[in-house]
């Protein structure tokens, strides 16, 4: 029953992982999500790896809590209810309430968080989470199988009174299809029965078989013949013993190991000892498998798990240490080009820098030569001109020249002359070679004994 149950769930899913009214189903253009459905839809447990893939590189919040969802599924059909219970956690970290777009999935993380717990025997968490379910349902017919579900979980906890009345709510529903109404019924019975076991349930088992059997809906069958395996059980065995063949039949059909074990736990009760022995040897070999096999799957799923986080680790490590090789060589780059800069600016400076010195050096060096220039002609005037405008008046004043007296104050001028080219000289040969090579093209005196000239 407990294969029942989980394909309700599987049902529940799909429909939940569809948006709006319409049910229209999200689509992820994703490679690895395609991959996952295409496996998931062949029972293939590569189907996890990819969904695993997806919910590691989505940049989507809804699409990462699909995959992760899709891995619960995956995870509690393989009977790893608390791996598929961390799955589901995980799901529901990457969705937002208030997000109307994230309610289907919110509803089917919760509706699954539900049946795991029911696996665990935890039914009262379970009725919990069936409610979160119902608060976060996007459509009737989805709201119907989680209240199904709520109902199985009142049963199984024994409280019969609210789970018939889960049940009675259900079918009085209008809008139920064949598959829901059969499985709402064969519920309500089942519970009543449970409740009462003089309630003759038998009625309503065989019509909802043979709604199931009119749509062909074989998971249904297997859970009528089971119910009617149970339910003949104490008072007509060859029937009861007749629906668990059945049930053991369209098990095998639906390659079911969990409902083909159930099978075979009713055909070891019921048959007589011979085949009793032969059943019990099947049951221990295929349980021994699903052990084996559910072992096998929760390694799987934890190794599929810790490789894709040692490859992201290891990625990341990578991506740190690409980014600080990145990070030294622009530090390096900058580094150097400042310094480039620096030197430029320092070297444009030092040019600016000397040709302004230079500039102000000449400059000062020719306003030495104009100051000397004007107090060169200031004494020029002062002694020679007046000299020679005394001996001009001199001569003009009187009748006889005193030939002698002039030559010797012409002379005497000369001397004065000389004496102030002299001081010239001197103040040229004292002055900075920088700022005497500046002046080079000045004045050159030249004088000898009652003759000179000065060239230019």
């Amino acid at each position: 029953m407990k294969k029942i149950i989980h394909f309700l769930f599987i049902l529940v899913f799909v429909l939940a992982c569809k948006k709006g009214q319409q049910a229209v189903e999200v689509v992820i253009e994703d490679a690895n999500y395609n991959k996952a459905i295409s496996f998931f839809n062949q029972n293939n447990d590569s189907a996890f790896y990819y969904f695993n893939e997806v919910a590691t590189n989505s940049k989507d919040s809804l699409h990462v809590a699909t995959a992760y969802n899709y891995m619960a599924v995956i995870q509690a059909d393989a009977g790893d209810y608390f791996g598929s219970i961390e799955s589901l956690t995980r799901s529901l970290s990457f969705l937002d309430e208030r997000k109307k777009e994230d309610s289907s999935c919110l509803a089917s993380d919760y509706n699954e968080l539900g049946l795991n717990n029911i696996h665990l025997g935890r039914y009262d968490e379970s009725i919990r989470f069936y409610d979160l379910a119902l608060k976060y349902a996007t459509n009737k017919p989805y709201k119907l199988i989680v209240l199904n579900n709520k109902g199985y979980a009142y049963r199984e906890k024994k409280n019969y009174t609210q789970a018939i009345k889960i049940f009675d709510e259900i079918l009085a529903q209008n809008q139920l299809d064949k598959r829901e109404y059969a499985r709402s019924l064969t519920n309500m019975s089942f519970t009543k029965w449970l409740q009462n076991p003089n309630y003759k349930a038998a009625t309503n088992f065989l019509r909802a078989l043979h709604i199931r059997e009119k749509e062909k809906d074989l998971w249904g069958q297997n859970s009528s013949y089971a119910h009617l395996a149970d339910y003949y059980a104490k008072n007509k065995r060859d029937s009861a013993l007749w629906y668990a063949r059945k049930m053991y039949r369209v098990a095998k059909r639906l390659e079911s190991p969990n409902d083909q074990i159930e099978a075979l736990q009713k055909l070891i009760k019921l048959s007589a000892s011979d085949s009793s022995k032969f059943y019990f040897d099947v049951y221990q070999q295929l349980n021994d498998s699903v052990q084996l096999a559910r072992s096998a799957a929760k390694n799987q799923f934890a190794l599929i798990r810790y490789e894709v986080e040692k490859n992201k680790a290891d990625n990341l490590r990578l991506q740190k240490e690409n980014a600080e090789k990145v990070y030294q060589i622009n530090k390096q780059r900058t580094l150097t080009a400042v310094v480039v800069f620096l030197m430029v600016i320092f070297v444009i400076c030092a040019i600016f820098w000397y040709k302004k010195r230079k500039q102000r050096l000449e400059l000062e060096a020719q306003n030495q030569i104009k100051e000397h220039q004007l107090k060169t002609s200031k004494k020029v005037h002062d002694v020679v001109a007046n000299g020679i405008y005394r001996v001009m008046a001199e001569i003009e004043n009187q009748n006889q020249i005193d030939r002698e007296g002039i030559l010797n104050r012409l002379e005497n001028m000369y001397e004065k002359s000389r004496d102030i080219s002299y001081e010239a000289e001197e103040s040229l040969v004292n002055q900075p070679f920088n700022e005497k090579n500046s002046c080079n093209a000045q004045i050159l005196c030249y004088s000898n004994y009652r003759h000179h000239y000065c060239q230019k």
